[in-house]
């Protein structure tokens, strides 16, 4: 826990959660994913907001550094890993994540390379 971080709130919750169900009865399984992403243009988060922008305004304003890098999940592969879980899992916490971080440069040169949007980066 990071006492900096903006997100320290929302971590402790979870965090809180999951001690909570360990010392249950219940019988349980913790399924954390990582960054998961899917078509929901309306979404404030940072992919849909980048995908709306190129649709509608062939231009995206990217309010991260370049360097701002992160382990993306589409909903299809991590509902997939889930029922997997579910089903024959033999854990009880599970890690959902690619393993490879994706910097919003690279997703820049590729929407550029796609689309040919214009990137603004602002500070």
């Amino acid at each position: 826990m990071n006492p900096i971080n903006s997100r320290k709130l929302f971590n402790l919750l979870k965090l809180s959660a999951e001690a909570f169900i360990e010392q249950s009865l219940l019988d349980y399984q913790i399924v954390r994913p990582s960054n998961v992403f899917g078509c929901v243009l309306k979404s404030p988060l940072f992919l849909p907001s980048i995908v709306r922008d190129v649709t509608l305004k062939k231009q995206v304003t990217m309010f991260v550094n370049p360097e701002y890098a992160k382990d993306y999940n589409h909903i299809d592969d991590a509902v997939k890993l889930i029922l997997q879980i579910t089903c024959y899992g033999q854990q009880k916490v599970y890690n959902i994540a690619s393993g490879k971080n994706i910097s919003a440069q690279t997703i820049a040169a590729i929407l550029q390379q796609e689309t040919n949007c214009q990137i603004v980066w602002k500070k």
